[in-house]
């Protein structure tokens, strides 16, 4: 109840995601309050050079926080699942694995040739780096609003293997080239 006293205090209420504007709609927010404002990506670059498997090993990112909602661990056992000599690569960026969470997935994937722990990248050299993989992966498993993972993708010509979920299914349904993966 206090919560649709707040909303009916205000003029407009913006979302990012049109499943967060179904919530409050079902939540009895008046459709004429509730904006949706998709987040801006950044600006593409030139298409990139590299051709899918160009060198004999698909090559996978994944940047981001390494947190149990981002779905590392999904992926990380779908690769595992494949014969060790598959040739696949994924590579993770990004900051948080001194956590439990972070040095579990590293044990896991301790002395796999097939995972890199490649650090941080700065905002400039990331999507020049994204174009040199052949997917990204994004396995979230909640609902993300953005999500600025897809869209700087997106940006970098990359296509997205991403979780069935949210503003990621929202950007990537009926993209092509890029995949929607059931949880």
């Amino acid at each position: 109840q206090a919560w649709l006293e707040l909303a009916g205090l205000a003029d407009a209420i913006h979302v990012l995601a049109a499943w967060s504007l179904d919530v409050l709609l079902r939540q009895g927010i008046p459709a004429c309050k509730v904006h949706l404002i998709r987040t801006a990506g950044p600006p593409p670059l030139p298409p990139r050079q590299r051709t899918p498997m160009q060198d004999g090993v698909l090559r996978l990112v994944y940047w981001g926080r390494c947190h149990p909602v981002k779905g590392l661990h999904l992926v990380i056992e779908a690769i595992r699942g494949l014969p060790s000599d598959a040739p696949i690569q994924l590579d993770f960026f990004g900051p948080n694995w001194d956590t439990a969470y972070g040095q579990q997935i590293q044990r896991q994937i301790n002395g796999d040739r097939r995972f890199r722990l490649m650090g941080n990248l700065s905002k400039d050299q990331l999507l020049p780096k994204l174009q040199t993989y052949d997917l990204a992966v994004v396995p979230s498993t909640c609902l993300e609003t953005g999500p600025l993972t897809v869209l700087e993708a997106f940006a970098a010509g990359l296509p997205v293997a991403g979780c069935d979920l949210g503003g990621i299914k929202e950007l990537l349904e009926g993209v092509p080239g890029c995949a929607l993966l059931p949880l």
